[in-house]
């Protein structure tokens, strides 16, 4: 993909903190740390009580510091995008890292491909230590084959269709992922301030509704950290916001056409069907019941028939539902 050229593009990192003080040093220090230049780095702080000010402050001259009445990250990234100078936009999670040549990968494969709106890589996991933990998961992401992927360079790809209908199935890539080119992020409106999760998979499905063209690098250049204050553990809210974004996207107009309204018919009612098995789980069988009741009339399988009828069965219900659904679903996992 060639040599970085000089009077490359500005990046600007935006950093959405809130309540970051155990983390935001590293997060910074990993920003910092980048192979490419010019690199800005933006720190929203959305209302933080504890010291992440503080710990930012120690960043000065190095480091844009903008604080904002608690809102969300969503808005904090929107933020963020509003106050950038960089024609592209690199978000980091206040709580993940990046590899130092995570930024010179991604710019390197929009240079080559100038037809890109964003690219995304891949990630490892790491503990609320930074100790790796089980590495890439290579089920989180499709295959290079189902996107439709051209290829650009040694584990790079164009993906020239297919993305929206795998962002259907899931949000496989997340933010602290992503270099997005700052025009393609404003022309799609930002982050949903109204999802307080979930904003990521609800703005990449509407860019690639709209059409703009992703770029893949195929290579863990982030670290996603998991610990127990992470959002991502809170598994009924995740899947609540996840059904919002599902129904959301049942009134945009890319359902104009019957074909995609039907795929996102079907993609909304397995996002109520995994609402109510988190529900149940959690043994909040009343609650679950009225998911699938609604995965129903969204989009009708057996499955949501015979999940919906265990949820009356008392101490049966999760056993019923362990024999009944795929192995891979939830019920297998508790």
């Amino acid at each position: 993909m060639g040599e970085q050229a000089k009077g490359a593009p500005l990046v600007s990192a935006v950093v959405p903190a809130y309540n970051a003080e155990r983390y935001i040093a590293e997060a910074i220090d990993s920003a910092l740390a980048q192979t490419y230049e010019p690199m800005e780095v933006i720190v929203v702080d959305d209302g933080s009580t504890d010291s992440t000010a503080r710990k930012v402050a120690g960043y000065a001259g190095k480091v844009r510091y903008v604080h904002q009445e608690n809102a969300g990250c969503g808005p904090a990234r929107n933020t963020g995008v509003a106050e950038a100078g960089g024609e592209f936009i690199a978000f980091l999670d206040a709580d993940d890292l990046w590899l130092p040549e995570k930024t010179d990968m991604q710019m390197r494969l929009f240079e080559s491909e100038p037809a890109l709106g964003l690219v995304f890589t891949q990630k490892l996991y790491i503990d609320k230590d930074g100790n790796a933990l089980e590495g890439l998961d290579p089920q989180e992401l499709p295959s290079p084959a189902r996107l439709h992927c051209v290829e650009a360079g040694p584990k790079a790809f164009r993906v020239e269709n297919g993305m929206f209908e795998a962002l259907l199935t899931r949000c496989f890539f997340l933010s602290s992922m992503v270099i997005a080119r700052k025009n393609v992020l404003q022309a799609a409106g930002g982050c949903d301030a109204a999802l307080r999760w979930a904003q990521d998979w609800d703005l990449w499905l509407r860019l690639a509704a709209s059409g703009v063209v992703f770029g893949w690098l195929a290579m863990p250049l982030i670290c996603r950290r998991r610990h127990p204050q992470s959002a991502v553990q809170d598994h009924v809210k995740t899947a609540q916001f996840g059904a919002a974004v599902m129904e959301k996207l049942r009134r945009h107009p890319v359902c104009e056409d019957p074909a995609t309204a039907s795929a996102v018919r079907l993609a909304a009612a397995g996002s109520h069907k995994k609402l109510g098995d988190y529900l149940a789980v959690a043994r909040r069988m009343q609650e679950a019941r009225r998911c699938y009741r609604k995965a129903m009339r969204t989009r009708f399988r057996p499955i949501h028939a015979l999940n919906w009828l265990a949820t009356w069965m008392g101490p049966l219900a999760l056993p019923l539902m362990r024999t009944m659904n795929r192995q891979g679903d939830i019920f297998h996992q508790v």
